[in-house]
């Protein structure tokens, strides 16, 4: 993997970016294993098998993995895939696979959600690369991501993304004016705090939460903290609900950060607008990525939740009971 020192994304998502934009094929589904956090050397052999899944090869490598050898991860995911688009007709759901071979898919680690969420997208791709950007800001993109432009094209990018910006008021769901890679890129770049500012003040917190799950930059994740403090986040609505699984996104690719951690277990405590969401909340505190001090911070604040939970429980069931009492004698 090319490690990306002096760039402010992690060295994962600026790797997977540029595959996306370059392909050949390959290398785009091993980037996508190691972006979901398989590690490199057995993304090397998932891309190999997926790359020609109806082979004779990959089918018998699928059908170890699903009758012989399985443990829960990446392989495994992949060869139910596999199993899944040799069928006839073809069925690309890996869970219903799963379900086939008595696997227990539901409450599995939620780091391999992604990966078999996004699988059958990325492998069925009509052409490679993936993403195509605006031949306008292909070479500033590129030299972004890899954090090779100049004083003077950095300024000119930046002009150039606000003006589109400006122009079209749409852009964020527009599929004639894809700004989602330049933006990446210039932060990767710069990592540069009044922008993040500029993008939450037109509304588009969605993509700041986004971009700062990515970042390798612990000052945009602490902006992104505060920001978050007045974000309402009670809105009963798609925008609402997007907007909470951002923050529990931000949380979940964010643990190195100290203050990720103080919040989460603050929410833990407290959730608030979170009640809705306290599962996600107790499972992140749980995932891999958390120092070894942290797990037990963490598993002490799980016991007092629990605590908390247990007697808030025996309270409720000795409340029905005497609402049952009362209604019996009445």
């Amino acid at each position: 993997m090319l490690i990306y020192s002096e760039c402010h994304l992690q060295n994962q998502e600026i790797n997977y970016t540029l595959a996306v934009l370059e392909g050949p094929k390959e290398r785009v589904l091993k980037q996508f294993s190691i972006h979901h956090g398989c590690p490199e050397d057995r993304a090397t052999t998932i891309a190999k098998y997926l790359m020609n899944p109806i082979s004779e090869e990959s089918k018998k490598w699928s059908k170890l993995y699903l009758n012989e050898n399985w443990s829960f991860d990446y392989e495994l995911l992949a060869s139910a895939y596999i199993e899944g688009i040799n069928r006839k007709p073809p069925d690309e759901r890996i869970s219903n696979i799963l379900f086939e071979y008595n696997i227990p898919y539901v409450g599995q680690p939620r780091e391999y959600a992604g990966f078999s969420m996004n699988l059958p997208g990325i492998c069925n791709k009509p052409s490679y690369p993936v993403v195509e950007i605006d031949p306008r800001y292909r070479d500033y993109a590129f030299k972004g991501m890899k954090c090779q432009l100049s004083k003077q094209e950095t300024n000119q990018f930046i002009s150039m993304i606000k003006e589109d910006i400006k122009k079209n008021p749409n852009w964020k769901t527009s599929r004639d004016v894809n700004l989602y890679t330049p933006i990446k890129a210039y932060f990767n770049q710069t990592g540069d705090l009044d922008f993040f500012q500029y993008l939450w003040d037109r509304e588009c917190e969605g993509l700041c939460l986004k971009i700062a799950s990515m970042m390798n930059d612990p000052e945009i994740v602490k902006l992104a903290l505060d920001l978050t403090q007045d974000l309402d986040l009670s809105m009963v609505n798609e925008k609402g609900d997007l907007l909470r699984m951002g923050v529990l996104g931000l949380f979940n690719d964010q643990k190195n950060v100290p203050e990720v951690g103080y919040r989460l277990r603050d929410l833990v405590k407290n959730p608030g607008l979170y009640d809705d969401y306290i599962q996600y909340l107790v499972r992140i505190l749980g995932d891999r990525g958390w120092s070894e001090n942290e797990y037990y911070i963490n598993k002490s604040t799980l016991e007092q939740f629990q605590t908390n939970h247990d007697i808030m429980t025996k309270i409720i069931k000795n409340t029905m009971n005497m609402i049952n009492v009362r209604i019996k004698n009445e």
